[in-house]
């Protein structure tokens, strides 16, 4: 009696487990197409992971890429608005199960981000998202995704005037930005260095969540 009590319940866990273990017995470059399309409709900006993907599961379960840039506005002066060398989107795993791909902290190590104002006066770290969002991918996987933290880690930040010629250069950039909920909801903090000075910055501005 207990023996077929135990093979019952082998038999219920046994489908739990396969469904636990699954999407780390993909390829993580599976999610590639779909984590692209979703970033480039979020930011309207063409988002691009060049290196290759792998899942990793500390300190939270995550997928990481490297080599990936997110595209400068059409006319800027540089190709690319940000660039990192290494990226962690660390991932809610029980929606991964449910069809969701939810990635709930984007953390950037190391990038090189370029703000420019550009001679019409328009900058080019204001997000305005596609009156028509791109068709997706067909080759994805078919989740959703949504970011709800931003962080950077280390970061480098260099900021062109076009119109007045000048120029600045900030380093050790540590931030983090939260998107609420709603449409115009955001808080970001951080420190950096200027002029040999470490700088807090708090804030709370009208920035659209990502979500897609």
């Amino acid at each position: 009696m207990k023996r077929a009590v135990l093979y019952g319940l082998a038999g219920v866990a046994a489908p739990v487990i396969v469904a636990a273990v699954a999407p780390l017995l993909l390829p993580a470059s599976i999610y590639k197409g779909r984590i692209e399309d979703s970033v480039t409709r979020a930011t309207g900006r063409k988002f691009t992971i060049a290196g290759p993907l792998h899942f990793n599961l500390f300190p939270a379960f995550a997928i990481r890429a490297n080599q990936v840039t997110l595209a400068n506005i059409p006319g800027g002066y540089a190709q690319n608005f940000a660039a990192a060398d290494d990226i962690r989107l660390e991932v809610q795993l029980w929606p991964l199960l449910s069809g969701r791909l939810e990635l709930t902290r984007v953390v950037l190590d190391k990038p090189v981000i370029g703000l420019e104002s550009e001679m019409d006066g328009h900058a080019n770290w204001i997000f305005e998202r596609p009156s028509r969002a791109p068709p997706e991918s067909r080759s994805g996987t078919g989740f959703t995704t949504q970011i709800s933290t931003i962080a950077i880690v280390d970061g480098r930040i260099r900021y062109s005037n076009f119109r007045t010629g000048g120029t600045r250069a900030i380093d050790d950039v540590h931030a983090t930005i939260q998107f609420g909920q709603s449409i115009g909801a955001a808080h970001a903090e951080g420190t950096f260095a200027l002029n040999g000075q470490r700088v807090c910055v708090k804030t709370e501005e009208g920035i659209s969540g990502m979500e897609s």
